[in-house]
């Protein structure tokens, strides 16, 4: 055909061209009319003019056969596929809504529980992908299609260019000349080294979704290279608010985006169901209200002190069996480079990786220099400029003072809260600050408290030192420490300055009055306590069995809360779970 369509131009026989919407290395995108069935579509066509025009058409042949092979309500449905002249075809639902790329360049990230909805669909999705055997291998934004609903955002994935089929040991990373298929930034690390893709790859993938739709960017920023060595080798992404919800989702990254496959969550139904689960906490109200969204700047090749990527504990609840792991990739030396993750297994596969990092980053960088074809929206090749997840920033300003030391954090366990003391680095003149609220703050007394909602509560602290001098300032990279409240305490007391007695029988029996106090406990909440004596059953009298309310300061004291006759035995007391055994006086009876 001569040139490519234009508005208004009859394609196929049966679609008008109404406007471009994408286009890139492999094709170009159109809203057209169905004419024959009067709907609107997607049509994307094979350019006429590639140098390996076969090899792109075997591509996009794959990519219509798999989007037929899966069946998914989340994944965009295939309508037809052809030849025309001299171009190559297929027409797919089209989304008036546009993509997730674009919807959050608009509207900025996404409130929880619409992130974690959004992602718990396209885990879906790409759980029926893995179902029919495609692994997708380039989940991002760009590639979430979105209808908006009154109930919220649809997702539906799509562009399975770069999709690939059968078994693992036939999912390569590499195609042609070396090149690496993907993007970066949303890549998993053994990707990076050109390993055979599987359904963990896309995993990971969904895992860089779910932080791209909580903060509005990829986890990693930089270079190609910045974000592969970041991958691989910073410490994972946390939300670090220590919001509830917030601390929930920290736990699902921290598996989603191991770097170790073997230790990663081993499917995306896995993901969903974990993703899932958090809404439904937040929908019942076993969960707070979540936190509105936060854009975080995203991580460089090294952590970046202005992110809160201390917290990595991960709630066994939550930790999945892996199977048994793959074998070990190929040895390399190392010796430099950023601070690995702190996880012994994992610092000894960075440095086997090391060597074939650096090599495969040098084969990178030539291929981007000598490469003719760009990256288009469909993740067909690694473009830097190109691509808007590639995208880096530099500028030419003053060199900043010199970086301070970081200042000394101590926590010390207080009633429901944590005391942090915050201390100068020695001889600094130097300002401290410290992390709140998804921003940095200065500090303005070096001691003080942070409340927990009850004792036992983990509660965490960042600080660092700034320097400033000519308009320039430079920070020392945050110092976190973590400590817990003081436990949540249980007592129960024989007042021997109340004894009480009842008569039963014919026979008058002494007691005890038993004081109870509570300690640590959730201001204004309830209490179930539960008495039982030994060898019977428990409730038998309603005393036996109370709810009592917590104060405002998470403290109940009762004088006179249970009687106990000195000669029943021991009794066990169940206060929120925990167990105490109460021996009771003994003491005369008289007829």
């Amino acid at each position: 055909m001569a040139g490519f369509p234009k508005a208004g131009d009859q394609y196929g026989g049966r679609y008008r061209i109404v406007a471009e919407i994408g286009h890139g290395g492999m094709g170009v995108v159109y809203e057209a009319l169905d004419t024959v069935l009067n709907r609107s579509v997607a049509l994307k066509i094979v350019l006429p003019s590639l140098a390996d025009r076969d090899e792109y058409h075997q591509r996009f042949a794959q990519e219509a056969a798999a989007l037929a092979k899966i069946h998914s309500r989340h994944i965009v449905g295939i309508y037809d596929y052809g030849e025309h002249e001299d171009t190559v075809y297929f027409a797919t639902q089209f989304f008036p809504d546009g993509d997730l790329q674009s919807w959050i360049a608009e509207h900025g990230p996404l409130d929880r529980r619409a992130a974690l909805s959004l992602v718990a669909q396209v885990s879906e999705a790409l759980a029926d992908a893995h179902a029919a055997g495609v692994v997708h291998r380039d989940v991002k934004p760009g590639n979430v299609l979105l209808w908006s609903r009154p109930e919220g955002l649809v997702p539906y994935l799509a562009d399975f260019g770069i999709a690939v089929e059968g078994a693992p040991e036939k999912r390569s990373g590499l195609t042609r000349t070396g090149t690496l298929i993907g993007s970066p930034a949303y890549m998993a690390p053994e990707r990076h080294f050109g390993h055979p893709a599987d359904e963990r790859g896309d995993v990971y993938s969904a895992g860089c979704l779910l932080w791209a739709v909580l903060t509005g960017d990829a986890p990693y920023a930089g270079t190609d290279f910045q974000m592969m060595n970041s991958h691989i080798n910073a410490p994972v992404v946390t939300l670090g608010t220590d919001h509830p919800v917030d601390l929930r989702i920290d736990d699902v990254l921290a598996l989603a985006l191991e770097k170790d496959p073997a230790r990663r969550i081993q499917s995306a139904a896995e993901m969903r169901a974990q993703l899932l689960d958090i809404v439904r906490e937040i929908d019942s109200a076993a969960l707070p209200v979540p936190l509105p969204p936060t854009a975080l700047p995203p991580t460089g090749g090294a952590p970046d002190p202005n992110v809160d990527s201390g917290r990595t504990a991960v709630r066994p609840a939550l930790v999945p069996t892996p199977p048994a792991p793959p074998a070990e990739p190929a040895a390399g030396g190392s010796s430099s480079g950023p601070p690995p993750v702190p996880v012994a297994a994992r610092e000894r596969q960075q440095r086997r990786w090391l060597l074939p990092v650096l090599l495969s980053a040098a084969l990178v960088l030539v291929v981007a220099i000598v490469t003719a074809v760009l990256i288009n929206r469909n993740g067909d090749e690694v473009d830097p400029v190109a691509d808007p997840t590639t995208s880096t920033s530099t500028s030419e300003s003053a060199t900043p003072p010199a970086t301070p030391k970081a200042p000394r954090v101590t926590a010390q366990s207080a009633y429901r809260a944590v005391a942090f003391t915050v201390t100068p680095p020695p001889g600094d003149d130097v300002k401290l600050q410290v992390f709140r609220d998804g921003a940095w703050a200065p500090l303005k007394r070096e001691s003080f408290r942070v409340t927990t909602t009850q004792g036992g509560d983990r509660a965490c602290l960042r600080a660092r030192a700034v320097r400033s001098s000519g308009g320039q300032t430079a920070s020392s990279p945050g110092e976190k420490q973590c400590g817990k409240a003081e436990a949540r305490t249980i007592a129960l007391t024989a007042n021997k300055a109340l004894p009480c007695s009842y008569s039963s029988g014919g026979y008058t029996y002494p007691c005890w009055w038993y004081e109870l106090e509570l300690a640590g406990f959730a201001p204004n909440s309830s209490q179930d306590v539960v008495l039982q004596q030994q060898g019977q059953p428990a409730c038998q009298t309603d005393s036996a069995c109370q709810t009592v309310p917590v104060s405002k300061t998470g403290r109940v004291t009762r004088s006179r809360f249970f009687a106990v006759a000195a000669t029943s035995g021991p009794w066990t007391v169940t206060v929120d779970g925990q167990k105490l055994t109460l021996e009771t006086l003994a003491g005369p009876y008289s007829p």
